[in-house]
């Protein structure tokens, strides 16, 4: 039996419980008409329960039992809603890959590890640029000039948030573009800047640069 204060009363009785709970029940069976009925107290509920004259517990039909809480009992609070999806609002461009244009070769480093080649660029004097693979980034001396993340990657990590890389995904998570250039499509979070390249001939994604808005 499960553990509590049981009392065991009559028809129609009054019973006060531990905690202010009071019970008035009035049960009657074809073969009892005063049966008598034991309460069974717990911290959730009280259950009413049918003792036979051996003590012996017997539960009754489901359409017989019943469970009564106070009315000043806890009630579980409604479930949350769910987390609304991140929209462009949200957005602030302070991050791409987990990597922040304030960001320099150490921190960078200290972050996502060693880069699996460095390189220069021969167009620009004294850039170097990390490459991590499917996405790279681009050092002026200490600074970043870019990160760039290949299409092939398929997904992009912008403010903490997993984007698909596809155009209609990008479109839908960052909205409409600040501004479209002829090789792709531009969008300005305060300082910071998002480019989508498209392949000039299939129009497809080829990569995603991110760099400081006053680069623009």
């Amino acid at each position: 039996m499960t553990a509590g204060l049981k009392v065991m009363v009559t028809t129609g009785s009054l019973v006060a419980l531990t905690g202010g709970w009071l019970l008035f029940q009035e049960f009657t069976t074809p073969t009892q008409p005063a049966e008598p009925v034991g309460l069974l107290f717990n911290p959730a509920a009280i259950s009413l329960i049918s003792f036979a004259e051996d003590n012996a517990a017997a539960a009754l039909p489901v359409s017989r039992l019943t469970t009564l809480q106070p009315a000043d009992a806890r009630i579980d609070a409604p479930a949350s809603p769910p987390e609304p999806a991140f929209t462009a609002e949200d957005q602030t461009f302070g991050s791409v890959e987990g990597v922040t244009l304030l960001d320099n070769k150490k921190s960078v480093i200290e972050k996502k590890g060693a880069p699996v080649t460095k390189r220069a660029d021969s167009r620009i004097l004294d850039m170097e640029i990390f490459d991590y693979g499917e996405w790279e980034i681009a050092f002026r001396d200490k600074d970043i000039l870019y990160v760039a993340v290949e299409a092939e990657a398929q997904e992009i990590e912008i403010d903490g948030v997993r984007h698909s890389l596809n155009k209609e995904a990008l479109n839908d998570s960052l909205g409409e573009p600040d501004f479209l250039a002829e090789d792709g499509w531009v969008y300005i979070r305060k300082q910071g800047a998002i480019k989508l390249y498209f392949d000039q001939d299939s129009g497809d994604l080829s990569s995603i640069h991110y760099f400081h808005s006053t680069g623009i």
